[in-house]
């Protein structure tokens, strides 16, 4: 129920309103345009040349009807001036954890157009870690070399709390994400046979490897904390450090 203020763009036709944002398209059967992206979106017209605006757009946040998402009924919209995002940082960052569209529902990031927008930003790399898979893995490579930027393959793997061949309810809420990254070639071996594992050996709701795997095919990685439901995030979050730091 509080108010605030998004910075985006609708278009309001006879009964359907079309919001773009992020590749992502939205179609809402209403009169009353909701926006359920909060955010940068873009305003098209329905011709053969695309017209786009950027509006300021004022409303309030509601659940919906359903109660499984958020929208922003509009009460002021204006249009207003945009200017693209820019890395003004004189030491450029490295993106390190990064899912792509091979993320099922976890993600909407376009490789080709995320490695031409780090490119543009004067990134020197870029890393993938989609979560269990290695699926995109080769278009992504292809993409950043063919911008000239460093490609770091990845994967952002599910850790079974036990053994990966324990399959049942606990064990699959409980498994630990833990990102991974390519050191070398041997890196590359070790972290294909590792995801492959964890879709013929440790599959149970997802590809999970577990400390075994880890122990025997670990060289030529480098391991990260992961995110919110990374192992070392989790105690810290619970506010055990010393488990954290052990």
């Amino acid at each position: 129920g509080e108010r605030c203020t998004a910075v985006g763009t609708l278009v309001q036709q006879s009964r359907t309103a079309e919001i773009e944002r992020s590749g992502l398209r939205q179609m809402v059967s209403s009169t009353s345009p909701k926006i359920y992206i909060v955010g940068t979106c873009r305003r098209f017209t329905q011709t053969n040349s695309r017209t786009y605006e950027w509006l300021i757009v004022k409303g309030k946040m509601e659940p919906t009807w359903d109660g499984k998402d958020i929208q922003l009924n509009p009460y002021d919209i204006n249009i207003t001036e945009h200017e693209e995002r820019k890395d003004t940082a004189p030491e450029k960052r490295v993106e390190l954890h990064l899912h792509t569209t091979m993320s099922s529902m976890d993600a909407l990031t376009v490789t080709g157009k995320v490695v031409a927008q780090a490119a543009a930003w004067g990134h020197k790399a870029i890393a993938i870690t989609d979560h269990g898979v290695m699926y995109g893995c080769i278009d992504f490579y292809k993409a950043a070399k063919a911008a000239g930027i460093k490609p770091i393959i990845g994967c952002e793997v599910y850790v079974a709390p036990g053994s990966r061949f324990e399959k049942t309810k606990s064990s699959e809420a409980g498994a630990d994400h833990l990102v991974l990254l390519c050191e070398n070639e041997q890196g590359y071996k070790n972290l294909i046979t590792l995801v492959s594992k964890g879709f013929t050996e440790g599959f149970y709701g997802k590809p999970r490897v577990d400390a075994e795997l880890l122990r025997a095919h670990h060289k030529g990685l480098i391991a990260l904390s992961a995110c919110l439901a990374g192992k070392i995030p989790r105690k810290l979050s619970a506010g055990d450090y010393a488990a954290a730091k052990q």
